[in-house]
């Protein structure tokens, strides 16, 4: 069982948000990029995740997403920390 998902959907959240805010990037090019950082980070988690087995596979899902909340926690300069972004 995978419960990452949201380990993905908050990364390509903040792609767009920092694109469209920070860099003036059209919001279909921001999501066009989010579309491909999610896609990377999906593949070299998989490399590393999918021959795992059972909870351990549900563990490591697990462990992306918390690992990504605290960058987006601790990362102020890139994510806008706690508080986030406002649009």
């Amino acid at each position: 069982m995978s419960l990452g998902h949201a380990s993905f959907v908050g990364l390509g959240g903040y792609f767009v948000a920092v694109g469209a805010s920070q860099y003036g990037i059209a919001p279909w090019w921001a999501v066009a990029m989010a579309l491909v950082a999610a896609a990377v980070l999906a593949y070299l988690w998989g490399r590393l995740t999918f021959k795992l087995t059972g909870p351990y596979f549900t563990l490591s899902t697990i462990a992306i997403a918390e690992i990504l909340r605290l960058v987006a926690i601790n990362e102020g300069w890139l994510t806008g920390g706690p508080p986030g972004f406002s649009l």
